[in-house]
């Protein structure tokens, strides 16, 4: 569940953050819930994880959801 960012208005956007394996965590900014990440590999495993942004900053970042993409 994402949270808002504690004393501001409601949510203006969001923070994608995914990976795969250890690598280091890419990041995509999107303003609704649903969107594309370009670039991914079928057949490998991604960790994603998200943040609510606000006119304060981001709040907490969500747990992680793991998905494989495929053709």
């Amino acid at each position: 569940m994402l949270t808002d960012p504690a004393g501001a208005s409601g949510i203006t956007g969001y923070k994608i953050l995914y990976r795969t394996g250890s690598a280091a965590l890419a990041e995509k900014e999107v303003t609704a819930k649903t969107g594309e990440i370009t670039g991914l590999t079928n057949g490998s495993q991604y960790d994603f994880k998200a943040q609510a942004k606000n006119e304060v900053g981001y709040g907490k970042e969500s747990t992680i959801v793991k998905a494989t993409p495929t053709a």
